[in-house]
């Protein structure tokens, strides 16, 4: 009997990390209290996810982007020292919301000071000496493939060739300092494109890029395939929009559930964000 089933394709999780430098240039409301709000609600618990399954020998399970920019701030010593001073100030508020007189609030700071216990032991045991460690050691383990990019993110299509060469080889040298390997990958600066890019990104020793699904779609490729630039061998992997939507859209997908933790609401006399 023929197999009239369709062939089972391949899938590519590809997570994207990116913040510009916020050291030093205040603390609220998207100065470094961007930074560890991030670190703490994302880079931690994603982390520990990946050990979590590495540890029972999965590998291969995601494609990871941390630009250079984020990646020198997770090595700063002042960035870590902050970080691990605004995780004690948020078990401390939270403490304070557990004996808050209304129940609702009571239990949200039950959990939150649970919570940041948790992401204080866990900075503490692998994150203390920086984030490059961390990274590093998944890569290693081929549990992560990492991706790249230009130094401070710039978004390539409007730089001249002079300085998007300089800004990619610049960026990959960091990541190879800090990792101990290159990425071939790199994900493009707001997924953005013009046409010679790809030649710097050959000459630079790229081999496939991410860009933005609208890009494809506008000349006639899928994003469900990948699709070689110009003449030369890079590769470029559109982002697909039905599944960016279900987690970066304020409508739909989980950030526009009514219980999603919106990072721009919180209960004011604590600062805690317990949901929308």
């Amino acid at each position: 009997m023929m197999n009239t089933e369709e062939p089972i394709g391949s899938f590519a999780l590809v997570l994207h990390s990116h913040l510009p430098w916020l050291a030093h240039h205040g603390s609220w409301p998207v100065g470094e209290e961007w930074l560890y709000q991030s670190w703490s609600s994302s880079y931690l618990p994603v982390v520990e996810v990946l050990q979590r399954l590495a540890a029972q020998g999965r590998t291969n399970l995601v494609t990871m982007g941390v630009t250079p920019v984020l990646a020198a701030q997770l090595d700063d010593p002042y960035c870590l020292s902050q970080f691990e001073t605004w995780m004690g100030f948020w078990a401390e508020r939270a403490n304070q919301l557990a004996s808050h007189p209304v129940e609702a609030k009571r239990v949200v700071g039950q959990y939150e000071a649970g919570l940041a216990r948790h992401r204080i032991a866990a900075f503490q045991s692998d994150w203390a000496t920086g984030g490059s460690s961390v990274i590093r050691r998944l890569a290693d383990s081929g549990v992560v493939e990492l991706l790249s990019g230009p130094a401070t993110h710039p978004f390539q299509p409007l730089l001249d060739d002079e300085i998007a060469n300089f800004a990619l080889a610049a960026g990959r040298a960091d990541t190879a300092l800090r990792t101990g390997a290159m990425p071939t990958g790199i994900w493009a600066p707001e997924c953005g494109y013009r046409p010679g890019l790809e030649d710097i990104y050959a000459a630079n020793g790229v081999s496939h890029f991410m860009v933005d699904g609208p890009t494809l779609l506008h000349v006639g490729r899928s994003t469900a395939d990948a699709w070689t630039v110009g003449d030369t061998d890079v590769v470029a992997f559109g982002r697909d929009l039905d599944v960016t939507y279900r987690v970066w859209s304020p409508r739909k997908g989980y950030p526009g559930g009514t219980w999603y933790r919106d990072f721009h609401t919180f209960e004011y006399e604590s600062g805690i964000r317990p949901s929308r």
